[in-house]
C-alpha cells in the first residue's frame, strides 16, 4: 500500500469534515497534518498497521515451518508446496511493509 493509499484509507476511517490539511511540501514537517490531534491519530494508524503486518508475517513464517515439520517423511511434495505457499505469503507481507 502506498503512502497515498494509506492516507486515503486513514482519512476515510477518521471521517470527513475534520481538519485533514497537511503541511505543504518544502516546509519543515512537510506531509504532517496541521492539526496535532490528527497527526497523532495518523502516527497511531501507521504504528498499528506496521504491527499488524509484523504479526501477519510472523504467522505465515510459523505456518510454513509447521507445515514442513508435519510433512517430514512425506515424499509426494504436497507439504513442500503448502509450505512454499505460506512462505510466499510472508514474502508478500514483507513487500507491503517495504511500501509503507
Amino acid at each position: 500500500m502506498t503512502d497515498r493509499e494509506a492516507r486515503e484509507a486513514f482519512e476515510a476511517w477518521v471521517g470527513k469534515g475534520l481538519c485533514l490539511e497537511q503541511i505543504p511540501t518544502g516546509a519543515p514537517s512537510a506531509g504532517d497534518y496541521r492539526n496535532i490531534v490528527m497527526q497523532t491519530r495518523w502516527d497511531a494508524w501507521q504504528a498499528a498497521t506496521a504491527a499488524a503486518l509484523e504479526r501477519a508475517e510472523k504467522a505465515c513464517e510459523e505456518e510454513a515451518a509447521d507445515i514442513r515439520s508435519e510433512g517430514k517423511g512425506c515424499h509426494t511434495g504436497q507439504y513442500d508446496h503448502m509450505a512454499d505457499g505460506a512462505g510466499r505469503c510472508a514474502q508478500a507481507i514483507r513487500a507491503l511493509k517495504d511500501e509503507s
